[in-house]
């Protein structure tokens, strides 16, 4: 009898090594420049009346790996867009919907943040262009352009706080010239 439940058990310990799964092949993951989606567009709605307040294009979302020394690192990619325009139809309303563009970028770039290359918004009123060769959406949600230029051709640093009170307010200050002359120097 014991013999019997031996060969019972040894017969049942095989099939069941026999219905395993085997363990994964192994893989390799290739770093490098990967390509994202072309050719987004989000609109930015108005909630109760569903009038579209602005409207984001991006051309091209590639990974922009950061830095750790000198060295390229790949765990602080963030995504880079280029080609970006951020078109914004009505300047009243538009502090109310800034919030979706605050979200469109968290899902575009999660934590880290978003880089951004070449950059126009185009505003309703008097100076209606902004443009930047680089941008960066910061981890404190604030669309930061350091070097702007607005219609009248002077670099600007301007930024979009994307949350908080001054949400949707553009804050633009010159830049200050360092070839200016300096405090000391004769002229």
């Amino acid at each position: 009898m014991v013999a019997l439940c031996f060969i019972l058990l040894c017969g049942a310990a095989s099939s069941a090594s026999a219905d395993t799964v085997k363990p994964a092949e192994t893989f390799y993951v290739e770093i490098g420049q990967s390509n994202g989606p072309d050719n987004l567009v989000y609109g930015f709605f108005d909630r109760e009346s569903g009038q579209r307040i602005a409207r984001l294009q991006v051309a091209h979302v590639r990974l922009d790996y950061g830095k750790h020394g000198v060295f390229r690192v790949a765990w602080k990619a963030r995504p880079l867009l280029s080609g970006v325009e951020l078109r914004i139809e009505n300047a009243i309303a538009w502090p109310s919907v800034v919030d979706q563009l605050a979200e469109a970028f968290q899902k575009m770039g999660g934590a880290g943040g978003v880089v951004i290359h070449d950059l126009v918004i185009l505003r309703p009123g008097d100076e209606p262009r902004i443009a930047a060769a680089d941008a960066e959406l910061t981890t404190a949600r604030e669309l930061v352009l350091p070097r702007a230029v607005l219609a009248g051709g002077e670099p600007h640093r301007v930024v979009l706080p994307l949350r908080g009170p001054q949400a949707g307010s553009f804050q633009i200050s010159p830049l200050l010239d360092s070839t200016s002359s300096r405090s000391g120097a004769a002229p």
